[in-house]
């Protein structure tokens, strides 16, 4: 590896850090994103220094949030790994996976609780509480349509 590829992987860690990532979900996700083509998970684990099994358990957790794509390649039994190079579109596909597993959950199931809220809240304490689910829906709306009309204007949108 060259010094510049070390340095591109601190800098990203040190980002990841920002956001409360570990140093190994930061260099896994580096070297997916740096490789240009898919990379196998026994490549992650002998650049990484973990074990198969470390990197296969992180890579789950790495999935729920970032952008990676599972390759199979014809021959061949191993598991390859593979990320979008443009930084717009993984920002769509980020801005969508949190939309859908986030959004959209809080959208259909929160009407329902604070309904109940409303009709369980005795106390002034529990009326206040009601009131800030309430606000957090408004908000919840409010971001959602911010995040539909972003995506909207994102689609067909390449940096060129």
């Amino acid at each position: 590896m060259i010094q510049a590829e070390k340095d591109a992987m601190k800098l990203f860690d040190n980002i990841g850090k920002s956001y409360g990532t570990d140093s190994l979900t930061s260099n896994i996700i580096s070297i997916i994103y740096l490789e240009p083509e898919a990379v196998s998970l026994d490549e992650i684990a002998k650049r990484t220094g973990y074990s198969l099994a470390s990197i296969s358990n992180k890579i789950k957790q790495i999935e729920l949030f970032a952008p990676i794509r599972r390759v199979k390649k014809p021959g061949s039994k191993k598991t390859y790994l593979f990320m979008e190079k443009g930084m717009f579109k993984v920002f769509k596909t980020q801005m969508k996976k949190h939309r859908e597993i986030k959004v959209v959950p809080l959208k259909k199931h929160l009407p329902q609780i604070i309904k109940d809220y409303k009709k369980q809240a005795k106390t002034e304490k529990d009326k206040k509480k009601t009131k800030i689910l309430e606000q957090y829906y408004k908000d919840v709306e409010k971001f959602d349509k911010i995040m539909s009309k972003m995506l909207k204007r994102l689609e067909g949108t390449e940096w060129k």
